[in-house]
Parts: C-alpha cells; sequence; structure tokens
C-alpha cells in the first residue's frame, strides 16, 4: 500500500551555512533559556529581510522559528505540525543533542503513523543502541511507512536481538520497501540463519529486495555472487 509520508524529505540545514548557524544558536537559546521567544522571533524577522533569498527558500516549507518547530512536535492538535517538528529537528545539525533526543523517544507511540515514522527516521539519525528496542517493535508497526522507516534505522543501529525480528519482516512482510530495508539491515549479522533468509530472498518477486539481499551476502562473505541463489548455495 502507498503512503504518502514515502515523499516526505527531510530538509537538510547543511546547504545553508549561514542559517545553520543562526538556526543552532537560536534553538539552543530558546529551549535553555538564553534568550525568550520573543527575542528569537525578532532576529529570525531580521535574518528574513536582510537575506531575501534564505527568506524566499525556507519560509514555504519550515515554521516561522526553530523555537515553533521544537513546540510543534508536541502539538496534541496536529499531527502534520508533529511530523513537520520533528523532520526539521532531526535534519538539523543540532538535532542529535540530548534534549531532542528525548523528544523523539517520547514521539514512538504517537497515534499518528506518519509521525511515527518520522520519528523511526529521527531516531535512525541520531539514536544509539539503547533505542533499538522500539525500532525492533515498530518493525511490526499497522502501517507500512512506519515499519520501512524502523527497518532503514535499523541498518544504523546495531543489536543482535534485531536479526530475528529482520528475517520476519523479510519474509513476510508485504510491503517491498520494508523488505528491501530489513534485507540490507540483515548485512550486519553474520549468522547461519541469516545467510539463509538472505539466500531465500535473492527469490522475491521484487528485484530491490533480490539486489539487497546480494548486497548483505556480500557484505557477510566478501564474496559476490550476484542474485542467483544456486551460486550462493
Amino acid at each position: 500500500m502507498q503512503q504518502p509520508g514515502r515523499f516526505i524529505a527531510v530538509w537538510s540545514l547543511r546547504r545553508l551555512p549561514l542559517c545553520v548557524r543562526l538556526l543552532g544558536l537560536l534553538a539552543l537559546a530558546s529551549l535553555f533559556g538564553g534568550c525568550n521567544s520573543s527575542s528569537t522571533d525578532n532576529v529570525w524577522s531580521r535574518l528574513q529581510k536582510s537575506d531575501n533569498w534564505v527568506s524566499a527558500l525556507i519560509q514555504p516549507i519550515v515554521p516561522t522559528t526553530p523555537s515553533q518547530a521544537a513546540r510543534d512536535m508536541f502539538n496534541v492538535y496536529d499531527a502534520d505540525a508533529r511530523r513537520m517538528g520533528v523532520a526539521l529537528i532531526s535534519g538539523s545539525p543540532f538535532g542529535g543533542e540530548d534534549p531532542y533526543l528525548r523528544a523523539y523517544r517520547l514521539l514512538e507511540d504517537d497515534p499518528d503513523p506518519v509521525v511515527r515514522g518520522t520519528v523511526a527516521q529521527a531516531l535512525g539519525l541520531h539514536g544509539d543502541v539503547s533505542d533499538a528496542p522500539a525500532l525492533i517493535h515498530m518493525l511490526k508497526d499497522k502501517s507500512d511507512f512506519v515499519r520501512w522507516q524502523a527497518a532503514l534505522a535499523l541498518t544504523k543501529i546495531h543489536d543482535t536481538a534485531a536479526a530475528e525480528p529482520l528475517i520476519v519482516v523479510l519474509q513476510q512482510d508485504e510491503d517491498v520497501d520494508a523488505r528491501s530495508a530489513a534485507a540490507y539491515a540483515l548485512g550486519q549479522y553474520a549468522e547461519v540463519p541469516v545467510f539463509d533468509a538472505l539466500v531465500g530472498a535473492l527469490n522475491d518477486i521484487d528485484y530491490s529486495v533480490a539486489d539487497s539481499a546480494s548486497r548483505s551476502l556480500y557484505l557477510l562473505t566478501g564474496t559476490y555472487q550476484g542474485t542467483d541463489g544456486q551460486r550462493w548455495i
């Protein structure tokens, strides 16, 4: 089932050096008491007036201020605002700071699937092995988008407890993207059941899954046999 969230783009502030510096300072200051919301908004307004190209690029796709984005993560009335807040903060250079990590973790069970998927993406970018249990739990989510993002996050966060649940996704999930991400994530676990599951996935009806499986087999063995299961056996 196609999910509209598939096309969510996490805006990277790294492409805008001036904004990166200002947004980081403004967000940290507003969250930790360095300045109040009014002064933050005033500085942001001056930036918009002095750098018209920046304003034109940013204004249609981001909240008014970084402090507003942080507040939007907990907007109980608007799931889209929560999703945008998580995406904007996690895509920023300061998105891995402890206060933001705590915020992502509080939203792991958000009632909206697009928010949960965006949180999984944020944890994949900035989380650690302590986030593996939550991501493993997300592999069973009813939403294809959430399962896909959780499997992607587990390509970066390594925990042996994730191997078996990823095999289940690879063998049973109806979503192609989730299966493909699971196949790639399994390339971190040099275990016989993992090898067997990846060889079996070479016969997947979707080539992207078979290709991911062959890449993981290459990572595990150091040899390349393509997508021919017989050659791997």
